[in-house]
C-alpha cells in the first residue's frame, strides 16, 4: 500500500506539468502491458496490483465524472447480473469469485478508459518500454528453448507468452513503421522480428489466425481499398484458398523448415489434416454443450460461472459463454458490439490512428477469446466494448492523437 500512495504521489506532482491525457496513457499502459512482467517479475498479486494502480489514475483523471452513458449502461448491466446470480442459481462459489474480481479490476478498468482521452503515441511508446523488459525471456525461449524452472506446464506456459506478445507486435510493427524517432523505429523493428519468431514458432493457432487476418485489414486499408466490394472479393479469395489450405500449409512448412523454423501449431495442424483428427481439439463437442445449455435457458442463462461449475472447463468462446451463463440477456448487447465494431471498421469519417488502434485491441486482444479462455478474466474485452459503444459514427477522432497516419 505505501508503494501505491508513493505512485499516485508522483502522479499528482506530475500532473502539474504533464496533460492527463499523458497519465491516461500511463494509467492504460499499465493495464494492458502489466501482464508481460509476470514473465520476468514471476510475484503473485503484480498483475492486479498494477491493475489496482490503473484504476486509480483512471479515477483520478475521470475526475469525479460519470461514465459515458453506453459503457455506464454495460458496466451495470454485467455488475448487476453478477450480484444475482448467487442468488438465482447454484453455481461454483470459488469460480464465481474469481470471475467476479477479475471483472470489478479489469471490466472497470476498461470502461473507465474507454471514456476518457489518453495519447495513442505515448501508449505506444510505453508498449516498446514493456517491450525491452520481457525481450530476455521472449528471446531465450525463441533461440533457446527456456522455460523457468518453477513451469511445470510448458504448453500453458508458451500460450501465456502468447497472449501476451500478440499486442506488442502489433504495436512494434506500427512503431517501426510510423513513430517520429529513428532510434524508436528501429528498435521497435528489432523487439518486432524477434516477437514474430516466437509467434510463428510457439503461438497458438487462433493467435496465427489474427495475425493474417490483421495484416489483411491492414494492407486493404493501406492501399485506400476498405470497401465493402473488395472486402467481399477477399472474402472469397480465401475462401478459394482454404479448399488447399492442405496443399498450402505443406509448403509453407517446408520454407520455414529451409530456415530451420518450427511451427508448432503448423504441425499440430497438419497432423490433424493427416490422421482425420479434429482440428478444433474436442472444442466442436464443447461449443455443442454450451449451444444445447443456452436452448435450456435461452432469457436468462444459467448464471456466471455455470458452464465451468458443470463441466469442470471452460466453453472456449465468449459469445457462447454469455449464451449460456446469461442467456440473451447479456449476450444480445455484446453482438450488437461486434456488429457496430464492424461498421466502425467502414466508417469513412474515422481516423487512420483509430482505425488502426482499434482493429488492433480487437485481434490483439479480443480476437482469442473466440476459441480460448473466458470472458470475465479478459483484460482488453471490457476496453474494447466501451471504446466501441462510445464511438460517434462521423467523429474523426475520440482520443488526443499525435500521429497521423497509418
Amino acid at each position: 500500500m505505501v508503494c501505491v500512495f508513493i505512485f499516485a504521489g508522483v502522479i499528482y506532482i506530475n500532473t502539474l506539468i504533464i496533460s492527463k491525457p499523458i497519465v491516461a496513457s500511463l494509467g492504460l499502459s499499465l493495464l494492458f502491458f502489466s501482464p508481460g512482467l509476470t514473465l520476468v517479475f514471476p510475484v503473485p498479486g503484480i498483475v492486479a496490483a498494477s491493475a489496482f494502480i490503473s484504476l486509480f489514475i483512471g479515477i483520478y483523471v475521470q475526475g469525479g465524472r460519470v461514465l459515458k452513458k453506453g459503457a455506464l449502461v454495460f458496466l451495470l448491466l454485467f455488475f448487476v447480473y453478477f450480484l444475482i446470480t448467487p442468488l438465482v442459481f447454484n453455481v461454483d462459489h470459488k469460480t464465481y469469485i474469481d470471475y467476479f474480481s477479475t471483472f470489478i479490476i479489469y471490466g472497470v478498468c476498461g470502461f473507465i478508459y474507454s471514456s476518457i482521452d489518453f495519447d495513442h503515441k505515448f501508449l505506444y511508446r510505453l508498449a516498446v518500454l514493456f517491450s525491452l523488459v520481457i525481450s530476455p525471456v521472449v528471446y531465450l525461449v525463441v533461440f533457446y528453448n527456456f522455460t523457468p524452472s518453477y513451469i511445470t506446464d510448458t504448453f500453458g506456459y508458451y500460450m501465456r507468452i502468447s497472449h501476451i506478445v500478440s499486442m506488442y507486435l502489433f504495436i512494434l510493427f506500427y512503431n517501426s513503421l510510423h513513430d517520429d524517432s529513428k532510434i524508436i523505429r528501429v528498435v521497435s523493428f528489432c523487439l518486432a522480428s524477434v516477437f514474430f519468431i516466437f509467434m510463428i514458432t510457439f503461438g497458438a493457432r487462433s493467435f496465427l489466425l489474427a495475425f493474417v487476418l490483421f495484416f489483411i485489414f491492414f494492407a486493404i486499408k493501406k492501399y485506400k481499398s476498405f470497401n465493402f466490394k473488395f472486402v467481399f472479393i477477399v472474402l472469397v479469395f480465401m475462401f478459394v484458398l482454404y479448399s488447399e489450405l492442405y496443399s498450402i500449409m505443406i509448403w509453407f512448412n517446408s520454407l520455414l523448415s529451409d530456415y530451420n523454423v518450427e511451427s508448432r501449431s503448423l504441425i499440430r495442424i497438419i497432423y490433424a489434416y493427416e490422421n482425420n483428427e479434429d482440428l478444433s481439439s474436442g472444442r466442436y463437442r464443447i461449443w455443442g454443450e454450451g449451444f444445447e445449455g443456452f436452448l435450456n435457458s435461452p432469457i436468462i442463462g444459467n448464471g456466471i460461472a455455470s458452464f465451468e461449475s458443470k463441466y469442470n472447463y471452460y466453453v472456449h468462446n465468449f459469445i457462447l459463454q454469455l449464451l449460456y451463463e446469461g442467456g440473451l440477456i447479456l449476450a444480445v448487447p455484446v453482438i450488437c458490439v461486434l456488429v457496430k465494431f464492424g461498421l466502425v471498421l467502414f466508417d469513412k469519417n474515422i481516423s487512420a490512428v483509430d482505425w488502426f488502434f482499434i482493429l488492433m485491441i480487437f485481434f490483439g486482444g479480443v480476437f482469442y477469446l473466440f476459441f480460448s479462455s473466458v470472458i470475465w478474466s479478459g483484460v482488453y474485452i471490457w476496453f474494447f466494448i466501451g471504446w466501441v459503444i462510445n464511438y460517434k459514427t462521423g467523429y474523426s477522432s475520440m482520443t488526443k492523437n499525435l500521429t497521423a497516419s497509418v
